[in-house]
């Protein structure tokens, strides 16, 4: 369940990095595409949670002696919301993080560099991410 409170807060971070987005690409037809696309994905995304929330508020009964093999995923999203829930937020998760990077990438990329200043520093940094990636796909 620590998924959960990860997912809403992406949710409820997209609006306000889209509309930070919208403030920085040229105007133009990207701004308008922007403008209204970001909205109706954003409104999309919260009804379609909201209406499997209203629809099926519990786990569905039943529904552990019902679910084929293929489907074990079922079985981890108990309701359609959650299920909805974290869909959305891996969809939308993607746009805040493309979003972010045209924001933000060259000021972190920047301060990065200068923080480190040596190879030396960027080889044990490589090393300790690299074997903690796959530390945690072990785990998880």
């Amino acid at each position: 369940m620590w998924k959960l409170p990860i997912a809403a807060a992406i949710l409820a971070a997209f609006p306000v990095v889209a509309f930070l987005y919208q403030k920085r690409v040229a105007p133009g037809t990207l701004r308008t595409l922007v403008r209204v696309l970001a909205p109706l994905l954003w409104v999309g995304a919260v009804a379609m949670v909201v209406w499997g929330w209203a629809t099926a508020p519990h786990p569905i009964p039943g529904l552990e002696a019902h679910v084929p093999p293929q489907y074990a995923w079922v079985r981890l999203h108990p309701t359609p919301a959650i299920h909805h829930l974290y869909a959305n937020a891996t969809f939308l998760g993607f746009y805040l993080v493309a979003m972010s990077t045209v924001l933000w990438g060259r000021s972190a990329s920047r301060r990065l560099s200068e923080w480190v200043g040596s190879k030396r520093v960027v080889d044990i940094t490589s090393g300790v991410l690299f074997a903690a990636s796959i530390v945690s796909k072990a785990l998880f």
